[in-house]
């Protein structure tokens, strides 16, 4: 296994240790990306490669939760991404964990109570207004992870850890 595979998988590694937390269970590239080069002294630009590789790869999921904005993309601003490891069980948690926050976020803001699936039915057609909001990247994020939660159960051949293993090799060869 190559060094740059070994790092890839510990970078995976690192995103489900997160994603298994208590609290703050899914990282985002506006504070993860810094964490990953303390870690592994790598340019941030080389750990996006590498999270997208991991993403080709289907080890992990990458949730764009912040678009670029169009003024500031001749700044080059890449946006905000939030990561998820691609397991089933992992995924199931973190859309609970999501859902209970956009619950709470929706309560605190519009002071009525509803369920999550209808907060997303509701503010969903509205992203674009909500985007880089609190409330816009929970939104997101639940939504997201509801497909790829569904992509999983369609199509669980593909998330096999030893297909991933092989995919992850071929692709940093």
């Amino acid at each position: 296994m190559s060094a740059l595979s070994e790092v890839a998988l510990q970078i995976a590694s690192e995103i489900r240790k997160v994603n298994l937390r208590e609290d703050q269970r899914i990282p985002t590239s506006d504070t993860f990306i810094k964490e990953l080069m303390s870690l592994f002294s790598r340019e941030p630009d080389e750990l996006r490669n590498i999270l997208e590789t991991l993403r080709t790869a289907k080890i992990i999921f990458i949730i764009k939760i912040v678009l670029p904005d169009d003024k500031t993309s001749r700044m080059n601003d890449p946006g905000v991404d939030a990561y998820a490891y691609a397991d089933l069980k992992i995924l199931n948690d973190l859309k609970y964990y999501s859902e209970k926050k956009l619950e709470r976020l929706y309560e605190a803001t519009y002071y009525k109570k509803k369920s999550p699936s209808t907060i997303t039915r509701e503010l969903f057609p509205k992203i674009r207004e909500l985007n880089n909001t609190p409330m816009g990247r929970m939104v997101n994020i639940a939504v997201m992870l509801e497909e790829y939660i569904r992509m999983m159960n369609n199509n669980p051949n593909e998330f096999q850890e030893e297909f991933r293993t092989q995919a992850i090799e071929d692709l940093l060869l």
